[in-house]
């Protein structure tokens, strides 16, 4: 009976040339694009956190209002966002995934309000005014910035008056960096670009 061939290839064999031509042959050009499409991408990220960073308008204790009323429901309707129902209004008043997850005590929050609760919201004054809805979800809603109920403070506008600072100087480090990335990556292309269309010495 013949012994099966091993479809491995020998680690002694020679590689195809054909193979190796067409590898070395793209391999500069592929590199290039890379190369390319990252500094493009580091240049745009930084742009935009400059524009982030200098188009900052940090809102005030005067912009937000406030709204009480009569828990209706409240429930985790996906991972870390809020939905809170009140008795008699058809708006959704929401805490986002990015706030409810750093500083609202959710489990605490849904454990001891209960329907029939009073609640107090903190809420933007031109939200209440004006509800909308998301791109894919029409349903008028308004987010919660402030949330209290009998007294006990569970989401605290303070701390979103803070982080929003804090958040403002991330930008800045961060812009800070992606530029100087940028311009060395701009200058390292620039320098192989003259390198390459130098004249070499015989």
């Amino acid at each position: 009976m013949p012994t099966p061939r091993d479809p491995r290839p020998s680690p002694d064999a020679e590689p195809d040339p054909g193979l190796t031509a067409r590898a070395s042959k793209l391999s500069p050009r592929a590199l290039r694009w890379v190369g390319f499409c990252f500094t493009a991408a580091t240049a745009l990220t930084a742009c935009a956190l400059w524009y982030a960073y200098l188009s900052f308008r940090p809102l005030r204790a005067t912009d937000f209002s406030n709204v009480s009323g009569i828990l209706d429901s409240a429930a985790e309707t996906s991972p870390g966002v809020l939905d809170i129902h009140l008795a008699g209004s058809s708006l959704r008043y929401r805490v986002p995934k990015e706030r409810s997850r750093s500083a609202l005590p959710r489990e605490s929050f849904l454990a001891q309000v209960h329907r029939g609760d009073p609640v107090e919201i903190i809420a933007l004054r031109r939200d209440i005014a004006e509800p909308r809805g998301a791109l894919l979800d029409r349903t008028p809603q308004v987010f919660i910035y402030g949330l209290s109920s009998r007294g006990r403070e569970y989401y605290d506008l303070k701390d979103y008056l803070a982080w929003q600072y804090r958040n403002h100087s991330g930008e800045l480090i961060c812009a800070c960096i992606l530029t100087v990335l940028s311009a060395l990556l701009v200058a390292g292309h620039w320098r192989g670009r003259v390198k390459a269309q130098a004249p070499h010495a015989d």
